[in-house]
């Protein structure tokens, strides 16, 4: 029985790439090209392409095409390094840019999980996280104002952690995580340069001082194929 046409596609492409014909990060042949090659429709190209990209094998960015996919990182959202430390450890370079950083208002829903009253002082900070280049997470981040006066005049680019610590003395001494399945809206997916309701993964963290006080809310939109979560158990735990 002869292979459906996407499949002979997508075995051809997984083949080139297996064979370092294609690297990390190359770029892929467009739709036209593919269907070109294959005397196949654009929709079969296209079907093709996305179960690579279902597969975690390819990625795209809106406007620029398809490309080959570097590995996952492993990410322990329990951990305490820092992203950079993350990225260390793993032999990988990455990248922070700010998007944008404000005082504001704590709404109800923040105020709540911060254990702050609504209409607190806040700092809301949004950062876009990039490996090699590739955008792969938008975080937002609530930090209490009232324990980090001053904080707008840093640079964002640079780990929170540290800043918290070197300027502030305050260090975090526990953390709480909740992770969900969901997709991206229009807004966050155009700033991971992919289509409205691609899936991501959701991560909710609560950092926590050694006052047992809330300093840091962080919403993190991590792209789906980007990702590995890794977790330790101690002894004895289920």
């Amino acid at each position: 029985m002869s292979l459906p046409q996407y499949k002979t596609i997508v075995d051809h492409l997984k083949n080139q790439i297996s064979a370092g014909k294609l690297s990390t990060q190359d770029k892929l042949p467009s739709e036209r090209q593919l269907s070109d090659q294959f005397n196949a429709s654009r929709i079969t190209a296209r079907e093709a392409l996305l179960q690579l990209e279902r597969e975690g094998v390819i990625y795209r960015l809106n406007r620029r095409g398809w490309f080959v996919s570097p590995t996952r990182l492993i990410y322990d959202p329990t951990s305490p390094a820092t992203f950079n430390q993350m990225l260390a450890s793993q032999n990988r370079i990455g990248e922070t840019t700010p998007i944008s950083y404000e005082l504001t208002e704590a709404p109800k829903a923040i105020a709540t999980v911060m254990d702050l009253s609504e209409g607190s002082p806040v700092y809301l900070i949004k950062r876009l996280r990039s490996v090699e280049q590739r955008p792969i997470l938008i975080e937002q981040i609530y930090v209490d104002a009232n324990l980090c006066p001053g904080l707008l005049k840093h640079d964002f680019s640079q780990s929170l952690t540290e800043i918290f610590s070197i300027h502030y003395q305050k260090e975090v001494t526990q953390t709480g995580v909740n992770m969900y399945a969901t997709s991206l809206d229009e807004q966050t997916a155009q700033e991971l340069q992919v289509s409205a309701g691609s899936p991501c993964l959701e991560i909710k963290r609560c950092r926590f001082t050694d006052e047992g006080r809330v300093l840091e809310y962080d919403i993190e939109y991590w792209r789906h194929d980007a990702v590995e979560l890794r977790m330790s158990l101690g002894h004895g735990q289920n």
